[in-house]
């Protein structure tokens, strides 16, 4: 495995990272670590060891397969059955893809707000054009190594400020492997996991290991 491999892996991977660390992820993040500090920390690690497993199953099976998602489910169930599996996975897909978009633009459109004061429908329709642009050229190179910078750079931000807090090494350790609920924290629990585990990574997982190696596309999964 050599090292400029790995590091592609990497930056591949790395898109996945960028596709549910949104606006509604550090929002529903940041007010958890407000309102209850550490007790909800567990549901993020919980999330995240999730999101991995079901991306490497999916990306695993595509690899050894040679077959996408979609397409291992119609040769396992046949025609008929799969169609109705397809609806059943794809409309959630479809729908959360819309969804988390939008809330992305919506996020960019507010840290734009903050620097300029700039008429919100102009810049949400700015934006989208730029994405429309970005997507349409299909540099995946170009995207992988943006989205690593950006990743890259909420990363150091993010442990900075963990660093900052009050709290031990050991505080963290044990907050994330004790599942705690406090009163009032039940849907704010099931937001922390609702925004790491996304449908939507299971399909864009099967397609990014296309051509890949299951060893390198695990190391490129786990750095992401």
């Amino acid at each position: 495995m050599s090292t400029r491999k790995t590091l592609s892996s990497v930056i591949l991977w790395s898109v996945i990272s960028a596709a549910f660390i949104g606006p509604g992820t550090v929002t529903t993040a940041a007010m958890a670590g407000s309102l209850y500090q550490l007790d909800l920390l567990w549901a993020v690690a919980f999330a995240t060891f999730a999101c991995i497993l079901l991306q490497e199953v999916s990306a695993r099976l595509t690899i050894v397969s040679g077959l996408t998602l979609g397409q291992a489910l119609q040769k396992k169930y046949g025609v008929d059955k799969s169609k109705l599996l397809k609806i059943l996975l794809g409309g959630p897909v479809i729908l959360g893809c819309a969804a988390y978009e939008a809330g992305n633009i919506l996020g960019a459109v507010s840290g734009l707000n903050l620097m300029a004061a700039i008429d919100t429908k102009v810049i949400t329709v700015i934006i989208t054009l730029i994405v429309v642009v970005i997507l349409w050229t299909d540099q995946r190179n170009a995207i992988g190594w943006l989205m690593t910078f950006l990743v890259g750079l909420m990363g150091i931000a993010f442990f900075v400020l963990a660093t900052g807090r009050p709290f031990s090494l050991f505080q963290y350790f044990q907050s994330s492997i004790t599942p705690s609920i406090p009163t009032g924290s039940e849907l704010l629990t099931l937001g922390l996991v609702g925004t790491t585990i996304v449908p939507y990574n299971l399909f864009l997982g099967s397609g990014i290991s296309k051509g890949q190696t299951v060893p390198l596309m695990r190391v490129g999964l786990s750095v992401q």
